[in-house]
């Protein structure tokens, strides 16, 4: 019963957004309507994910359009989900080129940003995108630099990712 309350509330939520990117549309180009966008495309990735799965081409266009909208953007927060978001697409596609571009650049941002719970992930996604290239070694490296950052009273969201 929950699995299937579960499953009905993101198809609502998938559908919700949607109807919400077709408004913002109709609204004259301005970084608040960019903004705006940004933050619906990044949620609706994750419901698209959860309802169609990681592979689904529209996974890849809601993200793909996000990582536009952050790069006009310039500096932006939401960048990094967006950019974990098409590495999660990309690795189950076994696109492994784009899959280490993709862990790569998660790698630069966590770094930069100094954040204990950016680098945990990013050092996950270094080791996942190792581990599917055969790079044994560096995928245990990164693994366990990532486990040494997880703190689990500050990083207990982490655990669904």
């Amino acid at each position: 019963m929950q699995a299937a309350c579960l499953e009905l509330a993101l198809t609502e939520a998938v559908s919700h957004l949607t109807r919400g990117l077709e408004a913002i549309s109709t609204l004259p180009p301005s970084s608040e309507r960019d903004a705006g966008e940004l933050e619906l495309r990044t949620l609706l990735g994750g419901a698209l994910i959860a309802t169609r799965g990681f592979a689904s081409p529209e996974v890849e266009q809601s993200y793909g359009r996000a990582r536009a909208l952050c790069r006009q953007s310039g500096d932006t927060p939401q960048i990094f989900p967006v950019l974990f978001g098409l590495w999660a697409f990309y690795l189950v596609r076994a696109d492994l080129p784009a899959t280490r571009e993709l862990a790569d650049q998660l790698w630069q941002l966590a770094r930069s940003a100094q954040d204990s719970a950016l680098l945990s992930v990013a050092h996950r996604a270094m080791a996942t995108t190792f581990h599917f290239q055969g790079e044994f070694v560096l995928a245990q490296e990164h693994e366990a630099q990532g486990i040494a950052l997880y703190d689990p009273q500050q990083h207990s969201s982490l655990a669904l990712l």
